[in-house]
């Protein structure tokens, strides 16, 4: 009675998601695993081969209790596409405790992460919060490593109008019908290591920046590469050598009496209790303005700051009429 019961509120509930608009599709369902698994509405799609659950033995050598695995994401909507190849996720049993980490309980694992933004003027919000706090943690964090750094600028050959400023500008290029009008900005990074404030340690293993925009037309894109990423947590708490060290079971019952106020972390920040493995991660921007980039009002803001802190400590060393107009100028025209 009860198992029919619970067919009918299912089916009672699929049938109203699709009125709403709303399409729910499974492929099969197993023990503790789910395939071909979509939805879709009017605004956006959302598709994942395999999403499956499995239980572990802990141990001191390995101690996770369970792993979650998914395969074939795909998300798309009016302004972005994002896809996934596979995610692994291991939950920690009591990870300070066996010292696997500094306190997050999940270590996941992202591989083939892309994301495609087709246009800088309408990025996703969660890409806004990712892009910001990478800008931050660059512009104000502590670079504690970093073995080799590059940048180049290509300036693509242009030729005057004919008929003046009121003329077409020429744009050759290397084949017919295919312009060379862009100028183009390449950054690499090796080994590059950045500490926050937030106690998070950013590593790049390689990471690699192209920006291209056109000199004649509104036009531009931005890619950024990166491999071997990591987004490691770090311990509050300074690190003490004693030469007394606590029994394990004292170890434990300070892990128990933690466990509440870990939980209550996790409810309030999830994203606090976690660490993340990207080996390789491609964010593409297909129309991108370089008033979008956050770097560059991010820059401003940090600049203003320090400006008018070095103007406090030293008054009069810049004071120059001339020199502000043109400094809040500049700012300006970056923050804005």
């Amino acid at each position: 009675m009860l198992s029919t019961f619970l067919a009918l509120l299912v089916t009672a509930a699929f049938y109203s998601l699709r009125v709403l608009g709303h399409t729910i599709r499974i492929g099969r369902i197993g023990f503790f695993s789910v395939h071909n698994l979509s939805y879709s509405s009017k605004t956006s799609n959302i598709s994942v081969k395999y999403i499956g659950f499995s239980l572990h033995l802990p141990r001191p050598t390995d101690p996770y209790w369970a792993t979650i695995s998914l395969n074939g994401y795909e998300y798309e909507d009016h302004s972005c596409h994002v896809t996934l190849n596979s995610t692994l996720a291991k939950l920690w049993f009591f990870p300070v405790l066996f010292r696997y980490s500094s306190g997050p309980w999940v270590a996941a694992t992202l591989d083939g992460f892309k994301i495609r933004v087709f246009a800088s003027t309408d990025t996703p919000w969660w890409m806004e919060k990712i892009r910001t706090n990478v800008i931050e943690t660059i512009l104000n964090g502590d670079t504690i490593r970093l073995h080799d750094l590059k940048t180049r600028i290509f300036f693509s050959a242009l030729t005057a109008s004919k008929d003046g400023y009121q003329g077409e500008v020429e744009k050759p290029g290397l084949a017919k019908d295919e312009a060379q009008d862009e100028l183009r900005l390449k950054c690499y990074a090796s080994q590059w290591h950045i500490f926050n404030q937030k106690y998070r340690i950013y590593t790049f293993g390689n990471l690699e920046a192209d920006l291209r925009r056109s000199w004649v037309e509104d036009r531009g894109s931005f890619v950024v590469i990166a491999t071997d990423t990591r987004w490691t947590k770090l311990s509050v708490l300074p690190y003490r050598e004693s030469t007394r060290r606590p029994s394990r079971f004292g170890e434990f019952m300070h892990a128990i009496f933690r466990f509440p106020a870990d939980l209550f972390k996790i409810c309030r920040d999830p994203m606090s209790t976690m660490d993340l493995y990207v080996p390789n991660c491609e964010v593409t921007f297909s129309q991108f303005r370089l008033r979008d980039a956050q770097i560059f009002h991010e820059g401003a803001t940090s600049l203003k700051l320090q400006y008018d802190e070095f103007n406090g400590r030293n008054p009069g060393v810049l004071h120059d009429f001339a020199w502000d107009l043109f400094v809040n100028g500049v700012l300006a025209v970056c923050q804005d």
